[in-house]
């Protein structure tokens, strides 16, 4: 996985954000690959018992969170993309968001008229289609609890 502090993917309004995943599990089939202390704030291996083709990644993202100004009070912006590397260039990428404060998700790296790539309803939104891993890019706008 590469390091999750690299924020520069998503702009400079990330550049003070310090991003780590934590209650991160890894999921193949039935199997659950162990993540010590659920953690993850740097580049990591983790081994796999066998190939797989497809498997499941679920994480809190933490400090990837930064005010929207100018915006209303608690307004703020999120950056996620996914925590893997070194992936297959037809990977694609499934992204869920959960949280009452969820307003929007957006996806530059997909062309204009599909940028405002939400669907759903809060607290349980996704991204209409999946994403190139390569650019798999989401902007969370969301209102901070008070």
């Amino acid at each position: 996985m590469p390091p999750v502090a690299e924020s520069t993917f998503a702009g400079s309004t990330f550049d003070d954000a310090k991003p780590f995943a934590s209650k991160v599990r890894i999921i193949t089939g039935d199997q659950s690959v162990p993540v010590p202390d659920g953690t993850v704030n740097r580049a990591e291996t983790f081994d796999l018992d066998e190939p797989v083709r497809r498997y499941r990644l679920h994480y809190e993202l933490n400090r990837a969170i930064v005010p929207s100004r100018p915006s209303s009070a608690g307004r703020a912006l999120g950056a996620i993309r996914p925590l893997t590397s070194a992936q297959p260039d037809d990977m694609k990428v499934a992204v869920v968001t959960v949280g009452t404060g969820v307003l929007n998700l957006s996806c530059p790296a997909l062309p204009l008229s599909l940028r405002s790539c939400a669907e759903g309803t809060p607290p349980l939104l996704h991204v209409r289609q999946d994403l190139p891993w390569r650019t798999a890019l989401v902007i969370v706008q969301l209102d901070l609890p008070d």
